[in-house]
């Protein structure tokens, strides 16, 4: 809002205090208890093997691309991963993983900048908007939620991303990058000076593991991180979805082989998609009012906390009866049989009130249609399925769209500036997965409402109230000839601006007919 904007431009002003974002607590722990399970026993030799195998940008086995700027560091922290031809930061000092880093981003002290931030991209932003809307046509072509197994089939055949929108997708985020290096964005989001350590990450190599909407690190660590998960998964994006498809989405971690599906996504990207469903929130204190406030009308007994709530019959037979469509509903999309039901663990016909099963470590989870988990802080019931379309837009549209929406916001002519804070503030979010893909599809719904082209002309109209009430006022004209000079005003205006097409949800040049078109009638959409 005008607060945040007001920080970025004075730059220097006081550091905003952390707010809470989206996730949960509940969230926030289960994606600690997660990463318990990982193994931190890896060899470099392990690592460089299998990031030959997982850069996702047409990579070539190589050593890194060059020494890089010295620092404090001295050789980095890996001998090389697999790199991609699409090298945007020449000279940013990448020998490998981690070599010309002046220090591991653990470390106190500060870090250079790399070189590339100092370029300027060349992005041609109509291009990348109209490239993202043909790969969503694509995938509505492809009925994900329709057919998923004929659409992962193709998945796997074909990339709908090609090399020349990757590339493209990635001088976009080049661009992004570069503006959230800024020093008012590091202020306002309390950057500390190691986190610039991040900065030298390159396409198609690991992002450090984070948790969202926590008191460790800054927001802005957690911002960043999400950038360049989001910018990996360009390219493993459908391999990763192809993983978990194979693996019926199950979030039993024990299922993925190292490189594969939830591991891959961790690795490359710091986090992971939610693979379960939350069905009741026990812990959630809005929740026990609720069902307290209910009880009382019908004569029961209110709950005195939240470990008597969760141990109810009550609490049972509501998570039994949320997780039940949702088991139905995975089952119709995957087109389970009745074997494969039982075996994914997702068999409606297995849920019971009788005996719920307690998880207590992440080891635990995907073990059963139905479980409750009990954690510090946390007493919830979650059924073993996930959302299919929040997977499907982490992980194939999210990245997609992110780059889109920061294309049309430089598309425009007008509040560019205060747009850009807003982006940064609303739309690259610090909160879990499937929360940053809503909040990039909220920041386009926010897009579309400002950027039609019905809209743009007629806040173009209202900016520059004075010259068109002149045309307007002045007698010696005739009432055509007022229009005439109202669309020629009008278009001298709006020449070279990009907006969207109510009419095909499209974004494209605003021409002179389109002026015409809402001078004569502005209730007409465009």
């Amino acid at each position: 809002g005008a607060a945040t904007r007001s920080v970025v431009k004075k730059w220097k002003e006081e550091i905003v205090k952390e707010s809470s974002s989206s996730c949960t607590e509940e969230e926030d722990e289960a994606m600690r208890i997660e990463s318990e399970t990982e193994t931190e026993t890896e060899t470099e030799s392990d690592t460089e093997s299998e990031f030959q195998d997982n850069a996702g940008f047409d990579a070539q086995n190589v050593k890194g691309h060059g020494k890089g700027k010295k620092g404090s560091g001295k050789k980095g922290f890996g001998k090389g991963v697999k790199s991609v031809p699409f090298t945007p930061y020449p000279g940013g000092g990448f020998g490998g993983f981690g070599s010309g880093f002046a220090m591991h981003p653990q470390h106190s002290g500060s870090v250079d900048l790399p070189d590339w931030l100092q370029e300027e991209p060349d992005v041609d932003w109509a291009k990348l908007v109209s490239a993202v809307s043909e790969i969503d046509q694509y995938y509505k072509d492809q009925k994900l939620t329709d057919d998923l197994q004929g659409a992962c089939q193709k998945l796997r055949e074909h990339d709908p991303i090609s090399q020349t929108t990757k590339d493209l997708l990635l001088a976009c985020y080049h661009h992004i990058l570069k503006e959230f290096s800024k020093e008012g964005y590091r202020l306002l989001y309390g950057s500390q000076p190691h986190e610039l350590a991040h900065f030298h990450i390159q396409p198609g190599q690991p992002v450090p593991s984070y948790y969202a909407n926590v008191q460790d690190g800054s927001i802005y660590e957690r911002k960043l991180l999400s950038l360049l998960g989001l910018r990996n998964l360009v390219g493993v994006g459908t391999r990763v979805f192809s993983d978990l498809h194979e693996k019926l989405f199950t979030s039993d971690p024990g299922a993925y082989s190292r490189g594969k599906g939830v591991s891959l996504m961790r690795e490359m990207t710091g986090n992971a998609v939610d693979l379960d469903t939350c069905v009741l929130r026990c812990s959630d204190g809005a929740v026990i009012k609720t069902i307290n406030v209910m009880n009382e009308r019908v004569g029961l007994e209110p709950f005195s906390n939240v470990q008597e709530f969760g141990n109810s019959q009550q609490a049972k037979e509501m998570a039994v009866q949320a997780a039940k469509p949702l088991l139905v509903t995975f089952c119709e999309a995957l087109k389970l049989d009745s074997k494969t039901k039982k075996k994914r663990r997702a068999d409606p016909k297995s849920l019971s009130t009788k005996k719920i099963p307690v998880a207590t470590h992440n080891a635990d989870r995907g073990k059963h249609p139905l479980w409750q988990y009990i954690n510090v802080g946390q007493n919830s019931y979650h059924a073993n399925v996930p959302n299919l379309p929040d997977v499907i837009g982490s992980l194939l549209l999210a990245p997609l769209h992110l780059a889109s929406a920061y294309a049309t916001v430089m598309l425009r002519t007008d509040r560019k500036e205060t747009l850009i804070t807003d982006f940064f503030e609303d739309c690259v979010i610090d909160a879990c997965f499937n929360l940053k893909w809503k909040a990039i599809e909220e920041f386009h719904r926010v897009l579309s409402s400002l950027n039609t082209i019905g809209t743009y002309l007629s806040n173009l109209e209202k900016e520059h109230q004075k010259l068109f009430a002149k045309i307007l006022d002045d007698t010696t004209l005739t009432e055509d000839q007022q229009t005439t000079a109202e669309i020629d005003a009008l278009w001298n205006l709006a020449v070279g601006h990009h907006a969207r097409d109510a009419r095909t949800n499209t974004t494209r040049a605003v021409n002179k007919g389109d002026v015409a078109s809402w001078v004569a009638d502005p209730s007409d959409v465009l």
